[in-house]
């Protein structure tokens, strides 16, 4: 599978599938995009624009349907997860990765995938029933973009 499908082909086919449900119950949409769309980064080109992807889809849904359905897209930087790529480059080159971080990243850390799943907790939940068609960059500061 490429990177298109499974980063917003799979989200697009099962937004699809769930919209009438979702419509039907007032329900909430939350997407996970990253960095990558917001940004030129080292990153496979594929992967950025399946990112972008994510983010109009989601702002085009927020609009649409907005009145039934709350749909709103987390950005990750770089999050740090057992033997994904930032693993794997600090397994390889730990020196170089760190500077990396350091360099771009004004926390200088990873994020972590409980950053991620709190975000995602609370922007699903009643305490955050005006937020819609939002995009949230979490990424410790390293976007330069306003």
């Amino acid at each position: 599978m490429s990177s298109l499908d499974i980063n917003f082909i799979s989200a697009y086919e099962t937004t699809r599938l769930f919209i009438n449900d979702l419509v039907k119950n007032n329900g909430n949409i939350v997407f996970v995009s990253s960095i990558a769309s917001l940004e030129i980064l080292p990153a496979p080109i594929e992967y950025s624009i399946s990112k972008t992807a994510i983010n109009t889809f989601s702002k085009i849904l927020s609009n649409k349907y907005g009145s039934e359905v709350r749909v709103n897209t987390v950005i990750p930087g770089n999050i740090l997860v057992d033997k994904n790529n930032w693993w794997k480059k600090l397994e390889k080159n730990k020196k170089e990765t760190m500077s990396y971080i350091k360099k771009n990243v004004p926390q200088n850390k990873f994020g972590s995938s409980d950053d991620i799943a709190n975000l995602v907790k609370f922007i699903s939940s009643e305490k955050a029933k005006f937020i819609n068609g939002a995009s949230i960059v979490i990424d410790g500061g390293q976007t330069k973009r306003l």
